[in-house]
């Protein structure tokens, strides 16, 4: 690739490995540099400019270019997104990360989420696509929060005695939603932190859609979630 080579957006959102929104926010904002090409303005970058974003951002690596950090556990983390691509997009990215660590991998979720977040790691992430059948476990909410946390943890002693060294779960909160209450969600998550979080060596990214939910959802979501507030916003958000 030159140097000079005019990327698309999703090519520079997998050249940085963040999401297209991130990027959109970014250059709107002014933080990252683009040309706006033909009739529809549609956003180019080059990989000098791309480059040089990274360098800026790393005074803090951690946040900006990593859901982990390469640690063993990467903490308990909430994210939020307001559309069924934004969604897609935040666990592609995250789940594409731990492939490249070498996690055991968890997806949580629906049967329609789990395609299209396969789709999307297939389009978008090469490395992730030749590890999904074999690394990547799918599973839908059993139904009770004790029956999770029981599937979660014979799963995750399964896996350490194979001789994984970290693992990684995103939980798409749609589905467990239409199973619990939200009083019984939120017992869920905490138990979820006490029992799987800070025990195992995971990182898990629990995606919240924010069209279902009211300021004081998000609210309770956030302060249940608190390792959330290491990482960058544009990581998290969709």
């Amino acid at each position: 690739m030159r140097d000079d080579e005019l990327l698309d957006i999703r090519q520079a959102a997998d050249f940085l490995n963040v999401s297209e929104t991130s990027l959109r926010r970014w250059t709107n904002a002014g933080r990252l540099s683009c040309l706006r090409v033909g009739r529809r303005r549609e956003r180019r970058f080059t990989r000098v400019d791309l480059l040089a974003f990274a360098e800026q951002q790393r005074g803090d690596v951690h946040e900006a270019t990593s859901w982990t950090g390469g640690a063993r556990s990467g903490g308990h983390l909430l994210g939020v997104h307001g559309s069924d691509d934004g969604r897609t997009d935040l666990a592609a990215s995250f789940l594409a990360e731990a492939f490249r660590e070498g996690r055991a991998t968890y997806l949580v979720a629906s049967p329609q989420a789990h395609d299209a977040i396969r789709r999307r790691l297939d389009d978008r992430h090469p490395i992730a696509k030749s590890r999904i059948a074999s690394e990547l476990s799918s599973f839908e909410f059993v139904g009770s929060v004790e029956g999770q946390l029981d599937e979660l943890e014979a799963r995750f002693h399964r896996a350490l005695s194979r001789g994984a060294e970290s693992l990684c779960v995103l939980g798409d909160a749609t589905a467990v939603k239409t199973a619990l209450t939200v009083d019984d969600l939120i017992d869920y998550e905490v138990r979820y932190d006490t029992r799987i979080a800070r025990r195992y060596p995971v990182v898990t990214l629990c995606l919240y859609d924010v069209r279902a939910m009211t300021t004081a959802d998000l609210l309770s979501a956030l302060k249940l979630h608190p390792d959330t507030f290491r990482h960058a916003t544009d990581r998290l958000f969709a």
